[in-house]
């Protein structure tokens, strides 16, 4: 009895999920390119003092999970 409204919740959390990582993965790459943009050598920067990974790599790995999430939300159709 409840397990078409736990399928129906547990859908609409990994379709809230995936354009989460979609939305929050194209404005982190957005950053990148726009700072890559302005000054082309700041890309070789770190993110911060206290994180130690590069802006580049950084976009990268943000611009992945983004593209991914994309396609899963173009093609998957969720059920009404």
């Amino acid at each position: 009895m409840n397990t078409a409204r736990d399928e129906k919740t547990a859908e609409r959390i990994a379709f809230a999920f995936l354009r989460t990582m979609f939305l929050f993965g194209l404005v982190a790459w957005g950053y990148v390119a726009a700072i890559q943009l302005r000054d082309t050598q700041l890309v070789y920067n770190t993110l911060a003092e206290w994180v130690p990974i590069r802006l580049d790599y950084f976009g990268e790995a943000a611009f992945v999970p983004s593209m991914v999430a994309y396609f899963l939300l173009k093609f998957w159709e969720p059920k009404k």
